[in-house]
């Protein structure tokens, strides 16, 4: 998928994030705990992707809606700073070609929703702090 491609590229090129999570450990979901991950683990996943139209039709745009899950085996700290970084990268970036092989063109991105994992289960003695991001991008399908 040439857009997830160039998300995770503009995220692996940023400085904080990339300072914050191995390469080897940004995966899709279906991936994790493969070998050379290590905590903290993104996992990420496209979910729903819909044509924009007018009146005569489609317009070649597509809205979708790419989730990041943070994962820290540390501390929630952690999986919120990871969450931020993605936020930060993403933030009012529009008018932009992803570095995909395909050059995905995005009209805008937009943080959708954000959601905790902040309660531990009394008694656990290994936890996941989880914190995800959901970013919805509007994009010229190529």
């Amino acid at each position: 998928m040439a857009l997830q491609d160039g998300m995770l590229l503009l995220l692996q090129n940023d400085a904080t994030y990339s300072g914050l999570v191995d390469a080897l450990s940004t995966v899709p979901v279906g991936a994790v705990k493969q070998k050379g991950q290590a905590y903290p683990i993104v996992v990420y996943h496209q979910g729903t992707i819909l044509d924009e139209l007018d009146t005569n039709g489609s317009t070649g745009f597509r809205t979708a809606r790419v989730q990041f899950d943070a994962y820290s085996a540390k501390n929630y700290t952690e999986a919120k700073a990871i969450a931020k970084a993605i936020r930060d990268v993403f933030k009012n970036l529009n008018n932009t070609t992803l570095p995909d092989t395909d050059s995905t063109f995005v009209s805008a991105f937009w943080i959708t929703m954000e959601s905790d994992m902040t309660v531990v289960p009394q008694g656990a003695l290994t936890v996941e702090y989880r914190v995800m991001v959901e970013v919805t991008a509007n994009y010229l399908e190529s």
